[in-house]
């Protein structure tokens, strides 16, 4: 169960459904060796009846995709597809955090027909912008194309698996209730039958002072600064913290936390850092303490919390996400006013003066009774199943009869031929492609698709120049932009338009391309993604009222990054087809911006 409360997450949600569906762990390569290990040696940690696959990571160089999160996340989509090729599994669960579900939410909105019959639900776990935030991480150009790639599923997810409390309030006020996707309350499943029963935690030994254990990473979002903060101003020696946790750069300037907060405590005699525990362990870990403390500025759902009260253990918490659903004073602990360190040391003091309260919560069993009382596994089980079937419920947009499509074809005098983009524009199926061609007149041939020509612009002969000009000659409402030499699998037009009579009003389409390293072959999108990246596709089918207001003005853009960049300003956005449906493309000018 590595991976802390996301791990254990994962691994008793496997455990439940298992039992009323076909449960499928797809996760990374690195873990086969030591999935196998344990299989070969029967260990009961397994889910039993739960298949496990492994995805390949990318290499350190992520070309071409934009980082390696880009990458990674094309790598689960191509997982998913591989264990469920006829049409994708009913359901694929992907957390928020790093945006592990962007390939899979952008085939899901291009109506990708090899998860056709698929619902992403994507569970909110606290997703890596929150976290940077609460952390008080400085911006950078890594952060950025995270954020946006978790932004995207947020948005265009079939749902939302909400825990509780909160959370789904917290996420409207940070990200705007119009930027995120339809939510339901589905909290995550916590299995206790690993932890003894209330029966099998007796009161930790009396003697001596009170047992307080702080179980959670040294992070700032956790509250663990502020906790000793409040410690150092408790004037009392009837308390003992025991401090477990890995270690985060989250200290001052990125430096270890552990070694800051070591330092603040230095010669405090009531508090000890010990060193991690196997899994296995935490039980006993937390048997051997009076309380539990859980200071944390944020938490999504906190395992940390079920599992002390599962141990019969109460809890000293902050009042955020769904704490307080399950700590209630008199039964399973005490709720800080709020996370300050005044309020902590407030709630801790009292907690410290009342001693005997602990002991009749744990002699008559309280915290593991409020946690019993509120987990419904049957809940849970519904919730899933009333996610299948959204696939074939989704709305699809209206079709205009003037929403006719029109090829702008940018050619050079020296650049590549015209006559094989033609071919490929005349072979695409299910839809009828005019061609306007700038820059170059048709080879004498028998070609197939006649072309409207026009002259390039006099001052202008780049690419966005011509297909401006070709724009304003062209008729139909979708323009399918692209450069002579570009060759298109006979299924990309239809594709594109069947993605943008998708629900979602995106603004484009595009998808990738079969050969090359560059960023602009794996195009990411341009949903709130930073700037800096080469975000133009070379080849994409545009609404015609989204392109002119990006052409609108007296500086038309100078290349396709700025052009895609500047319809994301105006509020359009594309869709990406993860499918290499671009067979060719001629060189590109310029260079893109590579995140490893």
């Amino acid at each position: 169960m590595p991976g802390g409360g996301l791990g254990r997450s994962v691994w008793a949600a496997a455990r439940l459904l298992t039992e009323h569906a076909e449960v499928t762990i797809l996760t990374s390569e690195r873990h086969r060796a030591h999935h196998e290990k344990l299989r070969a040696t029967g260990d009961t940690r397994l889910p039993e009846g739960v298949r496990f696959a492994f995805a390949a990571e990318p290499d350190e160089d992520s070309s071409p995709y934009a980082s390696w999160f880009q990458g990674w996340a094309a790598a689960l989509l191509e997982g998913v597809i591989e264990l469920y090729p006829d049409g994708g599994p009913d359901v694929v669960e992907a957390p928020d955090y790093q945006g592990d579900g962007f390939a899979i939410s952008h085939a899901i909105r291009s109506r990708d027909p090899r998860l056709r019959r698929t619902t992403l639900a994507v569970r909110l776990h606290t997703s890596a912008e929150i976290c940077a935030a609460l952390d008080e991480r400085a911006d950078d150009i890594h952060l950025q194309v995270v954020r946006g790639m978790e932004r995207f599923p947020l948005a265009y997810a079939d749902v939302l698996l909400e825990p509780g409390g909160d959370v789904m309030e917290r996420y409207r006020r940070y990200y705007g209730a119009e930027r995120l996707a339809p939510s339901i309350y589905c909290p995550p499943p916590v299995t206790t039958d690993t932890m003894p029963s209330a029966g099998g935690h007796p009161l930790p030994r009396a003697d001596g002072p009170l047992r307080i254990l702080y179980l959670n990473r040294l992070q700032r979002l956790k509250g663990i600064e502020d906790l000793l903060a409040a410690v150092a101003a408790i004037d009392s020696d009837d308390f003992r913290l025991t401090v477990v946790g890995g270690d985060t750069d989250t200290g001052p300037g990125g430096s270890s936390m552990r070694r800051y907060v070591e330092r603040m405590t230095d010669g405090d005699g009531r508090v000890r850092f010990a060193e991690r525990v196997p899994y296995e362990e935490i039980g006993e870990l937390i048997s051997d303490h009076h309380l539990v403390v859980v200071p944390s500025r944020w938490e999504a759902f906190s395992y940390v919390v079920r599992e002390a009260l599962a141990c019969n253990r109460p809890v000293l918490a902050t009042p955020v996400g769904p704490i307080p659903d399950v700590v209630e004073l008199g039964r399973s602990g005490w709720l800080a006013r709020s996370g300050s360190v005044d309020d902590l040391r407030r709630a801790l003091a009292e907690a410290i003066a009342d001693r005997d309260e602990i002991d009749r919560m744990i002699e008559k069993g309280l915290p593991r009774q409020v946690l019993e009382a509120n987990t419904n596994e049957d809940v849970i089980v519904e919730r899933y199943r009333g996610l299948l079937g959204v696939a074939g419920r989704r709305p699809r947009a209206s079709r205009s009869s003037t929403d006719g499509i029109a090829a702008v074809v940018a050619g050079e005098p020296d650049g590549p031929p015209l006559a094989p983009t033609l071919r490929s524009l005349a072979r695409q199926r299910g839809v009828a492609v005019e061609a306007t061609v700038v820059g170059l007149e048709p080879e004498p041939s028998d070609l197939p698709l006649v072309a409207r020509v026009v002259a390039p612009p006099n001052d202008r002969t780049d690419r966005i120049a011509l297909w401006a000009a070709g724009a304003r000659e062209a008729t139909g409402g979708l323009l399918l932009l692209l450069p002579a030499g570009a060759e298109l699998e006979s299924d990309f037009a239809a594709r594109a338009v069947a993605a943008l009579e998708e629900g979602h009003a995106f603004a484009y389409a595009t998808a990738f391309v079969r050969h090359g390293r560059e960023v602009w072959h794996a195009p990411a999108g341009n949903f709130e993604l930073p700037v800096q990246l080469d975000l133009g596709a070379s080849v994409a089918m545009v609404r015609r009222s989204a392109l002119a207001e990006a052409l609108a003005g007296d500086d038309c853009p100078p290349d396709e990054a700025s052009l895609f960049a500047a319809l994301a300003k105006q509020g359009h956005f594309g869709v990406v087809l993860h499918e290499p449906l671009v067979t060719r493309l001629p060189r590109r000018s310029g260079a893109g911006h590579v995140v490893t």
